[in-house]
């Protein structure tokens, strides 16, 4: 009688536990991925290792039955759903081209480095890094300045000078996956819930030189300026707010993949990436309009811009983002904010 008694039981368990399921209206998977922060510089690339545990919604009711088994693999639970990512964005270095004339430079003004560039490498700072005067140490200090020659590349775009940019982002990111329920086109629709973390950036410029360019004094000379202006534009602490602005953010992305699609947290990792990247871009086609604006008042560092404080200040303000259609202003407003104007007149040279 007893053992008739503990079947029924059985029996009775699993049909609220099917029943659980079925009224369950998605699949939900669970990934935790904690990114520990990569060195700036990464020379081997690293993958993902795999995080597959996929859990059903279940009712209260069902949750008693299931205790014993989740007690029973709750360590190896753990160790499928944490995993550990790394990431690195690196922009490609954007150039800023000046010139002692005065030519018609047209659209194509800021240009990519490529992969045939050649530089001349040195362990060594550049000695005139040495001499700079505070207000240019403090630039070369932020934006993590070096001075070079490379007379190939520079040579190759008929100018005296070139300046280069590059910002790296680092973050940690946790995220959950959610299968939705199909659209009414029958469209195959899963739910990202992602928090960022641990967000660090940092930026770095190369300023490239002729190998004849030896003006005696060159930290008084217009052309010398005109490239640290470059700098202080894309080291702008408003700028660097901008990336900062992913710190804590909490996102909820739908993508649509195909029914072939195994969606698993490499794929949900690749569709973060994309919106993280969305962001990088926008924020890189900002810098390259401010760089051309900066190169078209000056003349290419010929003409003394009459108005320095009022220019400097124009840029990143929120009414000029809107003027150029900045497309992430309401994620990024809160940050700018928080950066003072006197921090922002003290950042520019005189």
């Amino acid at each position: 009688m007893l053992s008739i008694y503990f079947k029924f039981s059985i029996l009775l368990a699993e049909r609220h536990h099917e029943y659980a399921r079925s009224q369950a209206p998605a699949w939900e998977r669970t990934v935790f991925v904690t990114l520990p922060l990569a060195s700036l510089v990464s020379t081997k690339p690293r993958q993902a290792e795999p995080a597959i545990h996929w859990v059903p919604r279940q009712s209260p009711g069902t949750r008693w039955w299931c205790s014993a088994r989740r007690v029973k693999f709750s360590l190896r639970n753990i160790a499928l759903i944490v995993s550990t990512l790394v990431l690195r964005f690196s922009l490609v270095p954007l150039f800023a081209e000046e010139t002692l004339q005065a030519p018609d430079r047209g659209p194509g003004a800021i240009a990519s480095e490529n992969s045939s560039t050649r530089r001349v490498a040195s362990d060594k700072p550049h000695p005139w890094l040495a001499d700079a005067p505070p207000a240019y140490a403090r630039l070369v200090d932020k934006g993590n300045v070096q001075i070079e020659v490379d007379q190939p590349t520079v040579e190759a775009a008929g100018k005296t000078a070139l300046t280069a940019f590059s910002f790296t982002l680092k973050y940690r990111m946790r995220f959950r996956i959610q299968e939705l329920a199909k659209d009414r086109d029958e469209k195959r629709r899963v739910r990202i819930m992602v928090s960022l973390f641990d967000v660090e950036y940092a930026v770095a410029h190369r300023i490239l030189l002729r190998d004849n360019y030896r003006p005696t004094k060159p930290w008084d000379t217009a052309l010398l300026q005109h490239e640290f202006d470059h700098v202080a534009i894309s080291s702008d602490p408003r700028m660097l707010a901008m990336l900062g602005s992913l710190e804590g953010r909490k996102s909820s992305l739908v993508a649509s993949p195909d029914e072939d699609t195994n969606v698993s947290e490499a794929w949900a990792q690749g569709e973060i990436e994309k919106s993280v990247k969305d962001l990088q871009q926008a924020v890189e086609k900002l810098v390259q309009q401010y760089y051309v604006r900066l190169d078209k008042i000056s003349n290419n560092g010929l003409k003394t811009i009459e108005d320095r404080s009022k220019f400097f200040s124009e840029v990143y303000s929120t009414d000029d983002l809107k003027s150029m259609k900045f497309p992430f202003i309401p994620e990024v407003v809160d940050s700018l904010k928080k950066i003072k104007p006197e921090a922002i007149s003290r950042h520019y040279l005189p």
